[in-house]
């Protein structure tokens, strides 16, 4: 019973830090971003959930080829 009650302080702790922590604030595709309506399409609605991808992981994406991918990164680098 001990191990128990245990396991459950440190769950309930797991859970009191994680409310406590704010979530990121997304930034939402701005008007006129390269390839919005390809990259909207594919699931990527904000420019964090772009960061990390690579010139390869954009051209992978319908409707996005290297030209537009690089651009894409350009404007990545300017926000």
């Amino acid at each position: 019973m001990g191990r128990r009650r245990s396991y459950i302080g440190v769950l309930a702790r797991q859970v009191e830090e994680t409310q406590d922590q704010q979530p990121a604030p997304a930034t939402p595709l701005p008007p006129g971003f390269p390839g919005a309506s390809a990259l909207l399409a594919a699931g990527y609605a904000t420019l964090e959930s772009l960061r990390g991808l690579s010139e390869a992981d954009l051209i992978a994406i319908k409707g996005i080829g290297p030209k537009l991918a690089k651009q894409i990164l350009q404007a990545l680098e300017s926000e």
